[in-house]
Parts: structure tokens; C-alpha cells; sequence
């Protein structure tokens, strides 16, 4: 009787420890997120506030946890909200010209302006955009009689840069003539990894500078 007991005793502990262990196994399992998962929460975010989500690749090796990813998501979303609009307005800053700049036509003189402003898209990264406009001048006066030329390209350092698109751009000449301000609006694509997540946003910005008669 004493074997017998001795192997029933056994052979519940057996079953008791198995179930324990695959209660374990299933609990630790189902605490990581898959990487649909992942991709989901990530394109919610970005659509919550109106931006465009393109996914590159997913990692192979994704395990993460639940309490991970809501602290990513959480992260990204405090990021994206202090946003507030679809749009970056940048600030207008001071032109630089040069002499060599001049071209002489009849009454009037032309004088190229360039600047440079950091058009940043928050967490997913950064460039640097450079803006640069022609003014044609009037000799007799000194005054702007009209901007042209207005174009943007990124040029020097970026973070996760992807592309920089210009969509329109416009200027304000000032009442008495001798300065104006010209702005452009553009999208900037940045890339960046979250959770093994490789994708892209893109935002857009308005840039401008303020140029000088002299």
C-alpha cells in the first residue's frame, strides 16, 4: 500500500509541477507582443495626428514586452502632440549676401540672399534646409521691386534624413521697400527604428528668412 501511495504521491507532483510550469510558459508567452502588433500600434500613433506612417522592414528578432511597447507608444505620442499642428513653423532668420551677388540690370540690380534653418520633425530626426532667393532692386532708391528664384534643398547635417520636397513659396515686401520676407513650405521625410520597427514620417515645415536692401 505504502508503493502504491508512494507512486500515486509521484505521479501527482509530476502533474502538479507540468501545470505550473506550462501556466509559466503560457503567461511569459503571451506578455510579448508580436511584431504586427508592434507595426499596428506604431501606424496608430502616427495617424492619430494626421502623419504619414511608411514602413521599411521589421526586425527578425523582435521580443519585446506589453509594458515595452506602451512606453515607446506613449513616448512617440507626447512627441507628436506637442506638435500641435500639421505644420512646423520655423523661425524667419536674418539673410546672408554677398557683393559678388550683384548683377547690374539697367535701373535696377539684382542681389542673391541665402539662409539656412534646421527643419526638425521632433523624435523621428532632422535637417538642415537651405532657402535662397534672388531680390531685384531699384538703383535710384535702393528698394525691392520683386523676389524670384525663391528655392530650398537640404544641405549639411541631417538625422535619419530621407528626402526634402518644396511646395510652394511666397514673399511680402514691406511698405517702405527695403525688406521682405520670403518664406517657403516643404515636407520633410525622416527615418528611424522603434522596437525593430524601420519606418518613415513625413512633416511639413515653413521656412523663411528676412532680406535686405543695401
Amino acid at each position: 500500500k505504502e508503493g502504491v501511495a508512494k507512486r500515486i504521491f509521484v505521479f501527482l507532483l509530476i502533474v502538479v509541477l507540468f501545470s505550473t510550469s506550462s501556466y509559466a510558459m503560457n503567461t511569459v508567452k503571451s506578455d510579448f507582443v508580436s511584431s504586427d502588433e508592434i507595426v499596428e500600434a506604431l501606424r496608430n500613433v502616427y495617424e492619430k495626428y494626421g502623419r504619414n506612417f511608411v514602413l521599411y522592414s521589421v526586425s527578425d528578432n523582435i521580443r519585446y514586452t506589453k509594458t515595452e511597447l506602451q512606453k515607446e507608444i506613449s513616448k512617440l505620442d507626447a512627441r507628436l502632440k506637442e506638435a500641435k499642428s500639421e505644420v512646423f513653423i520655423e523661425p524667419i532668420i536674418e539673410a546672408n549676401d554677398n557683393d559678388f551677388d550683384i548683377v547690374p540690370q539697367g535701373f535696377h540690380y539684382t542681389r542673391k540672399y541665402t539662409s539656412y534653418v534646421n527643419a526638425s520633425n521632433g523624435i523621428t530626426g532632422n535637417a538642415v534646409i537651405e532657402i535662397s532667393c534672388t531680390g531685384t532692386i531699384y538703383d535710384g532708391t535702393i528698394t525691392f521691386v520683386s523676389v524670384s528664384n525663391i528655392s530650398t534643398r537640404r544641405y549639411g547635417s541631417a538625422t535619419g534624413f530621407v528626402s526634402w520636397t518644396q511646395n510652394s513659396s511666397d514673399y511680402t515686401i514691406s511698405e517702405d521697400k527695403k525688406f521682405a520676407n520670403v518664406t517657403a513650405t516643404g515636407t520633410l521625410v525622416t527615418r528611424l527604428n522603434i522596437l525593430g520597427v524601420e519606418h518613415s514620417a513625413s512633416f511639413d515645415h515653413v521656412i523663411g528668412m528676412v532680406i535686405h536692401v543695401r
